[in-house]
């Protein structure tokens, strides 16, 4: 929880000063109210309703997050935004209808979540990622894509360890929560904007 309110009021302040366009704050707040969602999971565990509502609210969250990627492209400079954001609605949904995900979360070791409903076959993954991928590559984030890509590459290893996914979304909120409290202090001490990377 400390975690998303955190991060929350990191990105809050870089929209209100002009540093984050709505639809990569909407991208944003998709990872960091992963942590939010692993808050109720957690004290859910118990309970077989909750769990499922908020393990069902975990993967609509995670699935979100390449579309939040995608919405944040300007039109101007990808020619095929509508496409890509209708072929990739209509893959979740394929993929919803054939694999059919167990929505539970049980502990798992070291205190971790074992998220039943990312069990998922690796080319829904590399879909995922290569979705998510787009708007780095469009805009030559290279910095950001290659963090994504780490953390879920170290995530993915974590997944085929002992089942869990380890802290991928925890990194991710507190980075994005730090590098956007830093351009936030640097407007604020130059009245300058800060360099986008």
């Amino acid at each position: 929880m400390t975690t998303f309110l955190f991060s929350t009021t990191a990105v809050m302040l870089a929209y209100h000063q002009g540093l984050l366009t709505l639809p990569f704050l909407l991208f944003l707040m998709s990872f960091i109210s992963m942590q939010l969602v692993e808050f109720f999971l957690h004290i859910s565990r118990g309970s077989g309703l909750l769990n499922t509502i908020f393990s069902a609210a975990g993967f609509a969250t995670i699935a979100a997050q390449p579309f939040f990627a995608i919405q944040s492209i300007k039109d101007a400079d990808f020619a095929y935004k509508r496409q890509l954001t209708a072929a990739y609605i209509a893959g979740v949904i394929i993929l919803l209808a054939t694999v059919q995900p167990e929505f539970q979360t049980v502990a798992g070791k070291h205190g971790h979540l074992v998220w039943k409903w990312l069990r998922l076959p690796t080319i829904a993954l590399v879909v995922w990622f290569a979705a998510l991928s787009v708007r780095f590559i469009i805009y030559k984030e290279w910095l950001l894509l290659a963090f994504l890509a780490l953390t879920a590459g170290y995530s993915y290893k974590s997944y085929i360890n002992d089942g869990t996914w380890g802290s991928m979304w925890c990194w991710i909120a507190n980075v994005v929560a730090f590098v956007y409290l830093g351009q936030v202090g640097y407007k604020a001490l130059t009245g300058r904007n800060p360099i986008q990377f």
